[in-house]
């Protein structure tokens, strides 16, 4: 099950003032809390109550970033992109 959670913007899904086309999304049923995320993209990803990822914030940095230093370091590739 994928799991989602916007703020940070008034519709949670800008970057500077321009829609993003998509954002990332955490199956917290896959995570296995290494915490790589969250240490490489803070502004992004955080744990949650349950020690499981969850973007909190997907307008915190740029698609490149997230892709790089979150998306392609996950060691259980939990985290992937979702078309708006």
């Amino acid at each position: 099950m994928l799991y989602k959670l916007w703020c940070a913007s008034p519709n949670g899904r800008e970057k500077g003032g321009v829609p993003m086309a998509r954002v990332p999304f955490v199956d917290k049923d896959e995570c296995i809390s290494c915490g790589i995320c969250k240490t490489n993209c803070p502004q992004v990803f955080r744990f949650d109550s349950h020690r499981k990822a969850e973007c909190y914030n997907p307008a915190g940095a740029s698609e490149e970033e997230i892709q790089s230093q979150a998306i392609d370091l996950c060691p259980v590739s939990c985290i992937v992109w979702v078309e708006e």
